[in-house]
């Protein structure tokens, strides 16, 4: 442990900041990608020096009525009344999960 915690500190929020910039730069090839596939330059699978792209479809989203919306907060909210409960009478049980860092 010959690196201080502030060094480390350091490193890290050094390290989020080009991984941030790096998923950036993957989004915008990946949008070239699309604009290539849309113009017929390139199929949905290809590959080159064995690094292989594939167009995938996104998964499905669906809008639900406010209906359904407000149902399924209810249902939310009992459910999580009921865990509150078990909790209290002392039916769950607490399962240690550890420790981890958030770095911001």
């Amino acid at each position: 442990m010959n690196v201080q915690p502030e060094q480390l500190l350091r490193q890290i929020r050094v390290a989020q900041l080009q991984k941030k910039e790096l998923e950036t730069q993957i989004t915008e090839k990946k949008m070239i990608l699309e604009k290539y596939f849309q113009e017929s330059i390139i199929m949905s699978t290809f590959s080159i020096d064995n690094v292989k792209a594939v167009r995938k479809r996104k998964p499905e989203k669906w809008e639900y009525s406010e209906e359904l919306v407000g149902y399924k907060k209810e249902i939310a909210r009992a459910i999580e009344d009921r865990e509150q409960q078990e909790r209290e009478e002392g039916i769950a049980n607490k399962i240690d999960t550890g420790f981890t860092w958030a770095i911001r």
